[in-house]
């Protein structure tokens, strides 16, 4: 996978703003701010038509070896 380069042009207040809501969900707890993605998750899978319950995140775990040197 790989990650497109973005370039964002935003006024001073958008990026006042980009700062503040960044001070905010810093500012709240680990579990609050993994419930919410989890809510806006449920809500984007509701608006694109899926039926039954969203995916779950899943976690792995990948076990890598280094060379011998």
């Amino acid at each position: 996978m790989t990650l497109d380069r973005v370039v964002r042009i935003t006024t001073d207040t958008e990026a006042a703003d980009d700062r503040r809501d960044l001070a905010h969900w810093l500012s709240r707890p680990p579990e609050e701010r993994i419930r919410h993605v989890e809510e806006l998750r449920r809500q984007w899978y509701r608006l694109h038509g899926s039926n039954g319950p969203p995916p779950r995140l899943q976690r792995v775990a990948r076990v890598v070896q280094l060379p011998e040197c």
